[in-house]
């Protein structure tokens, strides 16, 4: 899904929302300023090297966002409640996807809030590209399922994938077969299907 660049929009979006700018341009509604917190994890100097330009992004909009690095400490209830901006990362066709945006796996005080879908997202047609996921043995069948998915998350705007990181592997020529299951397993996982001219 592309999104079109338009402050415009977004300002107008802003305004029937009840949000207008002050005397400094950022955002408010009944005195309140329209404050986020962007959050990442110590060791994701990404999520750190990300911030400067996110934030210009948003000031930009009016919006007024401060960085919190997260302590490996934070608890589950924390991050489950958390109301902001989260930088985080996962393989796209991985399981941590799978949970994360499935409904029946919602954090909340009956599993402690130790479920993945710490956001608390719910849409039935999600729930059912993920099913299909895991139900599929085919993999052009899986294949299409992700590619729903993965259109349905970012419609509702679940997600924003910001990049990709590549990991290139070579093989020599006259070898098949050499594909990863996922990114998170080395070429070599397959090996005995390998084969070689």
């Amino acid at each position: 899904m592309t999104y079109p660049y338009d402050q415009s929009r977004a300002a107008a979006l802003f305004e029937e929302a009840g949000w207008r700018r002050g005397g400094d341009g950022m955002l408010q509604k009944g005195g309140e300023r329209f404050t986020l917190e962007y959050r990442t994890a110590g060791a994701a100097a990404d999520g750190t090297n990300l911030f400067p330009v996110l934030q210009q992004s948003y000031q930009q909009a009016g919006i007024d966002v401060h960085f919190k690095e997260v302590a490996t400490t934070t608890t589950p209830v924390d991050t489950a409640i958390y109301p902001g901006l989260w930088f985080t990362s996962a393989p796209p066709d991985s399981t941590q996807i799978l949970t994360r945006f499935n409904s029946r796996q919602i954090a909340a005080p009956e599993n402690r809030y130790v479920a993945n879908n710490r956001v608390g997202y719910v849409n039935p047609a999600a729930d059912r590209a993920i099913e299909a996921i895991e139900g599929s043995l085919k993999i052009e069948d899986r294949a299409q399922a992700w590619a729903e998915l993965w259109r349905i998350l970012t419609e509702d705007a679940a997600l924003f994938p910001m990049y990709y990181l590549p990991a290139p592997y070579l093989v020599r020529a006259g070898i098949t077969g050499a594909t990863p299951s996922n990114p998170l397993s080395p070429p070599s996982h397959n090996v005995h299907a390998w084969e070689a001219q």
